[in-house]
């Protein structure tokens, strides 16, 4: 089949170069795409059978710049130019030239459309320990304790120096036992903020690795 494809490509060849009523300039670009064509340099045959249509657009350059687009690699492009030609009612012997060439193009396996390529999604967000509820009423409540201990630390003192001044000792016994009383709550409120304070530093350092007084970002 390729043999009978080739045989009407020459035979046209021939007939067109006998053929004076073709423009010599539109021939010459012809005969120079026959020999592109013979050289098997279907790329460059195209272009100047391109060029002899567009000076003079006959039947069989047309067939020609379908077969050396073909045989170029590219059947997209001849489907439509073996079309045009047939829609010039050429003799049935180039019809069935056509029809074999156009078949030729159906066999050429289409390359695979490439697949999908979903994006990887981005790795989340590290939670930022400022952003810790639970850590910050930890802290929160932590500081408060200790400023309430500091605060009743402080009060006990003053109770303390208030026993020492008095002249009565019944005054001085009461005097002395809140002041002992407030001391206690003082330390022991002191303490259980302290306690807090760790617990809530503790968690920041939990949910970021590195975080807080260790080099990490904030």
């Amino acid at each position: 089949m390729r043999l009978l494809l080739t045989i009407v490509v020459f035979v046209w060849a021939w007939r067109a170069s006998a053929d004076e009523a073709m423009r010599p300039d539109a021939k010459a670009r012809y005969d120079a795409g026959m020999t592109l064509y013979r050289a098997h340099d279907y790329i460059a045959a195209v272009r100047e059978f391109q060029a002899a249509y567009g000076l003079d657009p006959r039947r069989e350059i047309l067939f020609a710049q379908a077969q050396a687009t073909r045989l170029s690699g590219d059947c997209g492009a001849a489907l439509p130019l073996y079309e045009r030609f047939l829609a010039t009612k050429p003799p049935p012997q180039q019809v069935e030239a056509t029809r074999i060439a156009v078949t030729r193009c159906a066999e050429v396996p289409r390359a695979p459309e490439p697949l999908a390529v979903m994006a990887p999604l981005p790795p989340p967000a590290k939670s930022r320990w400022y952003h810790d509820r639970l850590g910050g009423v930890l802290v929160g409540a932590g500081l408060a304790a200790i400023a309430a201990g500091t605060g009743l630390l402080m009060s006990a003192a003053t109770l303390d120096r208030d026993a020492r001044r008095s002249q009565h000792l019944d005054d001085y016994g009461a005097a002395r036992a809140k002041a002992v009383d407030r001391q206690r709550l003082g330390v022991a409120t002191t303490v259980a903020g302290a306690l807090l304070v760790v617990g809530g530093t503790g968690r920041y350092l939990w949910i970021s690795p590195g975080g807080a007084g260790m080099g990490g970002r904030f």
